[in-house]
């Protein structure tokens, strides 16, 4: 990350986090060997040479740092977690939604966790990956016909030539990557944004892989905009 990026004084009342985790082929348990913890940082004006260092409020936790940004939402937010597992790997889809009055935020982490399908030759013990390709799309499904505007997307760099372009219509918004390099690969995590009148309720995800095959597209049930919703509150 850029210096600017971590830097407090440029985002005050933000948090973060370092995660990490062993890549075991055919585990079957993959939030036992991956783990998080909060680091600070903080400016050593008095090092030589002047440097940022990473204090460790926090001890270590097993488990996908998505949870913390799910525990860490107030109770006036609704919060939901999706594990879309198949045959070809795991995503982990996250999403946090609140009222902002005449409006409703959702932010949705959608993290590749082992989910791919790579176009190989040969065999073992010499076998070649030739692609390893992840995921280039993204869908949300509101119920009841739900209206969506203002999407946003955030990868974490800076280059917005691989931003992910979003298009809505009346069935919902759909991220799209540019182009192949652009993907969502596996152990990587993007957000996304959208704003809707209605409030959350139970709608549609969808990814897409990046790679020609069957299924083209993964769907699971999530929390989305609701049209069907005359109302609702975080503690209904």
């Amino acid at each position: 990350v850029r210096e600017t990026g971590i830097d407090p004084a440029l985002h005050p009342g933000a948090r973060w986090f370092v995660d990490a985790w062993y890549v075991v082929r055919d585990d079957q348990d993959i939030f036992n060997t991956m783990g998080w913890r909060e680091a600070v940082p903080v400016w050593g004006a008095g090092l030589s040479p002047p440097r940022w260092v990473l204090q460790l409020p926090s001890a270590f936790t097993a488990g996908t740092v998505l949870d913390a940004w799910l525990a860490a939402a107030p109770l006036s937010e609704w919060t939901g977690r999706t594990l879309i597992d198949s045959a070809e790997g795991r995503a982990l889809v996250a999403v946090r939604a609140r009222d902002e009055g005449s409006q409703y935020r959702y932010d949705y982490a959608v993290m590749n966790l082992d989910l791919t399908r790579p176009v190989t030759q040969g065999s073992e013990p010499d076998l070649v990956v030739e692609r390893n390709l992840g995921l280039d799309a993204f869908a949300v499904t509101g119920a009841g016909s739900a209206s969506m505007s203002e999407a946003g997307f955030e990868d974490g760099d800076t280059d917005p030539g691989n931003d992910w372009i979003a298009a809505t219509d009346a069935l919902g918004t759909t991220w799209t990557a540019p182009q192949p390099s652009a993907e969502l690969a596996w152990g990587q995590l993007m957000g996304f944004s959208l704003t809707s009148a209605h409030p959350p309720g139970d709608g549609g995800l969808a990814l897409r892989f990046a790679e020609a095959g069957s299924p083209a597209t993964l769907t699971a049930a999530g929390l989305a905009p609701d049209a069907a919703k005359i109302f609702s509150s975080r503690f209904e």
